[in-house]
């Protein structure tokens, strides 16, 4: 197995909406164990705006952003450059009881906002979905990140500082009527304030994308006891371009869900063969973290 691959850590119900609903679950980042990393990213950079010649700009921005909010669900998927982070495993895998899928790292890129034409931008922050391809975080300090991000988007900022707060009947509308590379520009940086990370979490090696989502199409599912909101991303096309490369179970999942993958993996076909061919190599290239269990490998941990 190539190393073109991004791991999505999930629950095994997440497991089962993958291969039998083909979706991906994208949750409302205020449910996350790491939401405070947006919002300070997001303080960062406001604070640098409000002290500078770009106030005007800053009460633009927050205004923009909180017409965004109301509209949409902000919903993040999270991915990982490997298959063997335990923090992962506890905060996404279900401690450990869930399980880890790989990923071709392309396996987002269809629909997406990312690259729009006029005409699809256009419609952007106005109550319809937008969805991002995935993208690499980054782990550099926080002061550094927002003095980049202040030059990378310093034509957004430029416009922004020459617009006015309309009255307050006026702000719904303001946003809609952005230029769409206006528009584009906002979106982007939207991920890059979500693709930064504390230092600490290096070693996570994460990749996420995001999806702003219309508040009637979220669905909702009980997490430890929490209501959170997450929106189904189709992957109808997916198991067409052979996107799943490998299907690993956490240490604590139960031995008979790699029976039931075996059955579910049968109306696959050769993709499946794919599967099985990589699990087995998983398994022999590393034993000791590794095992093959068929269609799937099974990941070892200190809790076995």
């Amino acid at each position: 197995m190539d190393g073109n691959t991004l791991f999505h850590y999930t629950s095994t119900d997440g497991l089962l909406g993958v291969m039998l609903n083909k979706e991906i679950w994208f949750t409302d980042y205020q449910f996350l164990n790491d939401k405070g990393e947006f919002k300070k990213a997001l303080h960062a950079l406001t604070a640098r705006l409000r002290d500078s010649e770009y106030a005007p700009c800053n009460s633009v921005l927050e205004m923009f952003l909180h017409q965004i909010e109301t509209l949409h669900s902000m919903c993040v998927c999270s991915f990982s450059g490997t298959s063997d982070s335990l923090t992962q495993w506890r905060f996404y895998g279900d401690d450990c009881r869930g399980s880890c899928i790989g990923f071709r790292s392309d396996v987002l890129k269809n629909n997406t906002s990312d690259s729009p034409t006029m005409t699809t931008s256009s419609h952007y922050f106005s109550g319809t979905l937008m969805l991002s391809e995935t993208f690499k975080c980054s782990y550099q300090p926080l002061h550094s990140y927002i003095d980049e991000t202040l030059l990378q988007f310093k034509e957004l900022f430029d416009y922004f500082n020459t617009l006015e707060i309309p009255d307050q009947r006026e702000q719904q509308y303001a946003l809609e009527a952005l230029a769409p590379h206006h528009k584009s520009a906002l979106f982007s940086l939207l991920k890059r304030l979500f693709a930064w990370k504390h230092h600490d979490f290096i070693n996570e090696d994460e990749s996420r994308a995001i999806a702003l989502v219309p508040l009637c199409e979220l669905s909702y599912r009980v997490n430890r006891n929490l209501i959170t909101p997450y929106y189904k991303r189709t992957l109808e096309d997916v198991f067409s371009m052979e996107s799943i490369k490998v299907i690993i179970l956490g240490a604590k999942s139960d031995r008979r869900n790699s029976l039931a993958i075996s059955s579910l993996t049968s109306q696959y076909g050769e993709q499946a063969l794919l599967w099985g061919a990589n699990a087995k190599e998983l398994s022999e290239i590393r034993p000791e973290t590794y095992e093959d269990v068929g269609q799937c490998a099974r990941h070892k941990t200190q809790y076995n």
